[in-house]
Order: structure tokens, then sequence, then C-alpha cells
């Protein structure tokens, strides 16, 4: 098996854009599921909708770190053949791990990307979220979307 090389920056911006857009899908779907059934009502929503659209996006992100953590990839990474590894095995990273990684980077967000530049200043392409949970993003052979990004 040929060796696994680091994921381009473009190919990991691609990614996150690609999470951050069907995160807000799904949760805008629930919340109009929520209305369409009337489990809660357009009065309540309207009150309270900064919550409950915080609840449903966070309990998704909580969702994505899990399912990456036990299999090494989510949706967009599947999508654009990348996934996430241990740094030093070809294994993936464990639920504990993912959880410790989204939250630093939703911490580097909050920075200005700050996290984000360490990616351009080191040879395996590795963002502070990366680095500080012991991980790496590699791509994987040639398939699906990747091949509209070459």
């Amino acid at each position: 098996m040929a060796a696994l090389s680091p994921a381009k920056f473009w190919f990991r911006f691609s990614s996150f854009f690609l999470d951050l857009l069907l995160l807000l899908l799904f949760s805008y779907l629930i919340i109009i599921g929520i209305i369409n059934f009337d489990l809660l009502t357009v009065e309540w929503l309207s009150s309270q909708f900064w919550i409950l659209a915080s609840i449903v996006f966070l309990s998704l992100i909580l969702l994505s770190s899990i399912v990456e953590g036990l299999t090494g990839f989510d949706l967009a990474k599947a999508c654009l053949g990348l996934k996430l590894l241990d740094a030093n095995e070809d294994r993936p990273i464990g639920v504990i791990r993912s959880l410790f990684r989204t939250l630093v980077s939703v911490f580097s967000i909050a920075l200005l990307r700050l996290g984000y530049l360490a990616i351009a200043f080191n040879f395996e392409a590795k963002s502070l979220h990366d680095l500080l949970s012991s991980s790496r993003v590699v791509t994987r052979p040639v398939n699906g979307f990747q091949y509209l990004l070459r």
C-alpha cells in the first residue's frame, strides 16, 4: 500500500466548508421539521429560536465528531477522499480525541482562524487542532468528488 500523503490546504478548506454547509442544512431541516409537525408552536420558536438552533447545531457537531473519531472521516471527508488518522498509526483517533480536536477547532475559528495558520508552516500541513490532538488528515486514493478538485 502506498504511503498516505498529507492533505493539501484547499482539500481541507473544501472539507471544512462542505461540513459547515451540511451542518447548517441539517439544522435547518430539523427545525423546519419541528415547525411542520407542530412539535413546538411558531410563537415559542420565534422567541427561543437561537437556543433551539444552537442545541441542534451542537448535537450535529457532536454526532459528526463521534462518527469521525470511529471511522476517520465524516461525509465531507469521504466525498473529498480525505481521512483523519492518528499521527503515528494508520487508524482513526477515537471519539474522545475527535471531540477534543473539534473543540480546539471551534476555539481556533473564534480566534480569527489563527490555528489554521499552522498548516502553512509545517511540512505535514497540520493545523493547531491536529497538533494538539496528535492527528493528521491524509489524502486517500483518488475517488468520489476529489476528481473535481484536481
